[in-house]
């Protein structure tokens, strides 16, 4: 048999040289797209809702300033001299008399504002000062009377008023004062005799009594009315008459 050719010895492999990776740039990654803004309104899944456009708050405009206060009235000199007098005269501790002022200045300009105000205040000083000391003068007795009776005190206004009736007899006042605080104690026969003598001193007497409230208790009495009413006037005279003479 023909024998085969013997087969080529493989050559040797070389041993594998390793290589260095060369370093490669990394290229730069793209930047992402942003996203495109969706119109208001849309939600998407997990985002927060788009925030509203801005509000503006306008404030209102302040209010107008007010008109101007008016300027107030001057007091009447009257008056302005009235409470000059009053003041001296309670300077000089007559408080019977600035009780009188300053009375008459609240009733004659009783809108005088600040004047009249502290005119009622000195007129209370007055008033509690002579409370406070005993009245000398029948003038001050019949004034310290006339405020206890406005303050309903009728036993100190009756002590008073007899008192300065019995120094002054022609004191037609006192009779008067006696007569309101016998007619508020129901004493009738008391105030018919003090009215009485109080016209009988002074016959305008008449009128006030007739017409003051503190003697409706008497209104039914026929002796009240004929000490109020008023007297019926005189005749006049009558010219007298020249006898006639016949001629010859």
């Amino acid at each position: 048999m023909a024998k085969r050719p013997a087969k080529k010895a493989a050559p040797a492999k070389r041993p594998a040289t390793k290589i260095k990776a060369q370093a490669k740039s990394t290229p730069a990654k793209k930047a992402a797209p942003q996203a495109k803004a969706k119109p208001s309104g849309s939600k998407t899944a997990g985002s927060k809702p788009a925030a509203g456009p801005v509000r503006i708050f306008r404030q209102p405009p302040p209010p107008p300033p007010p008109p101007p206060l008016a300027t107030p009235k001057p007091p009447a000199a009257d008056a302005v001299l009235g409470f000059e007098q009053g003041m001296a005269q309670l300077q000089r501790h007559d408080y019977a008399a600035a009780k009188k002022t300053f009375q008459g200045l609240l009733d004659n300009f009783p809108s005088e504002g600040f004047l009249t105000d502290r005119a009622r205040v000195y007129l209370q000083l007055a008033d509690r000062e002579l409370q406070r000391r005993p009245a000398s003068s029948v003038e001050e007795r019949l004034t310290a009377a006339t405020a206890a009776l406005n303050n309903n005190d009728d036993v100190e206004a009756g002590r008073l008023a007899e008192s300065a009736f019995k120094d002054d007899r022609s004191a037609d006042l006192a009779a008067y004062l006696m007569a309101i605080v016998a007619a508020r104690q129901g004493r009738t026969d008391d105030a018919l005799k003090h009215i009485k003598t109080a016209i009988e001193i002074n016959p305008e007497s008449r009128v006030q009594a007739r017409q003051d409230e503190e003697f409706d208790i008497l209104l039914e009495l026929d002796e009240f009315h004929a000490l109020t009413e008023a007297p019926p006037a005189p005749a006049p005279a009558q010219p007298g008459k020249k006898p006639f003479k016949k001629g010859r």
